[in-house]
């Protein structure tokens, strides 16, 4: 199955306080693992990742749905969509006020979950 979203909008609060900022210089490996509510055991398939204007979009291909124990990864999505949320390491932040200013991250995984940290990070089916 062959799905695509935004995992990141730049210059936005999101539930943890964290922002990042267009300025952020964020690494974006080849081949990101997808995995369920970011359980490593659990890499469900791949992604790209690109950065655009406003973020980050991926598009990205599933393996099988026995990886998380589902009979039908379609049933975890609700309206044919479901949260993501990315998983970032190497993270050089500020601080101003009460939020986390991400200077610097190395996106590691991207994860289907059903609470994502702000509305507008989901992703749908577009194949299979």
């Amino acid at each position: 199955m062959k799905l695509q979203g935004r995992i990141l909008l730049f210059d936005e609060v999101n539930l943890n306080k964290d922002i990042f900022p267009t300025s952020c210089n964020i690494t974006i490996p080849e081949k990101i693992p997808l995995t369920w509510d970011f359980k490593q055991d659990q890499v469900i398939g791949f992604a790209k990742g690109t950065i655009d204007d406003i973020g980050i979009t991926f598009i990205a291909e599933t393996l099988s749905n026995e990886m998380i124990g589902a009979d039908d990864l379609r049933s975890k999505f609700e309206n044919g969509k479901i949260g993501v949320g990315g998983y970032y390491t190497n993270i050089k932040y500020h601080e101003d006020r009460n939020f986390r200013i991400i200077d610097e991250a190395r996106l590691y995984q991207i994860a289907l979950v059903p609470d994502p940290v702000r509305k507008e990070y989901y992703c749908e089916i577009v194949d299979g």
